[in-house]
């Protein structure tokens, strides 16, 4: 049973019985849960990668792509949690609750990939730039796991590999794009 605040005992109800009072309490676990689905896949440096120095933007960009899926693969359970949990907020949005402010994951990867890109990106431009950056993403991570895994049936080791081969058709694809004659 829970009060409402400034009532007395006989106006006591049972978040059953009040649909506000249970949407808060599902607010508020499913807060929790969120949070520590987060501690749990929170990587342990907190850092994007060192990456070489080099200028080699494939080289970099297979760096990243094989340490985000190694990593993605390391905290599988946790991050099928945090997607489950994750995926629950645009239905409340739907239903009328809170707007989100901020993507809901995925942060550290878009740091990474981008600062894999970081020599190529006044080469592309800022269209070819956002649009690679947001094609990487697609490919790279673990809702790419997810697919990977559950629709391809692939192991581990494969699905890394099929991320890092896709990383670089994208990467090649928006070369090729960049270097093509202008139309028009």
């Amino acid at each position: 049973m829970a009060k409402r605040r400034g009532s007395d005992p006989s106006t006591e109800v049972s978040s059953a019985e009040d649909p506000a009072m249970n949407a808060m309490q599902h607010t508020r676990t499913r807060g929790w849960r969120r949070l520590a689905a987060l501690e749990a896949v929170r990587d342990r440096g907190d850092r994007p990668l060192a990456l070489a120095e080099a200028d080699d933007v494939g080289a970099r960009l297979d760096a990243v792509a094989g340490a985000i899926m190694r990593s993605v693969v390391e905290r599988e359970g946790p991050l099928r949690t945090l997607v489950r949990l994750t995926m629950e907020q645009p239905l409340d949005e739907a239903r009328g609750g809170p707007a989100r402010a901020a993507p809901l994951r995925g942060l550290r990867r878009i740091e990474w990939i981008e600062t894999a890109l970081v020599p190529a990106r006044s080469r592309l431009g800022a269209a070819r730039y956002e649009r690679l950056a947001s094609a990487l993403a697609l490919c790279i991570g673990y809702q790419a796991l997810l697919v990977l895994r559950d629709i391809r049936g692939l192991e581990p080791a494969a699905a890394e590999a099929v991320s890092r081969w896709a990383a670089h058709a994208l990467l090649q694809a928006v070369h090729a794009e960049a270097a093509a004659p202008c139309d028009g």
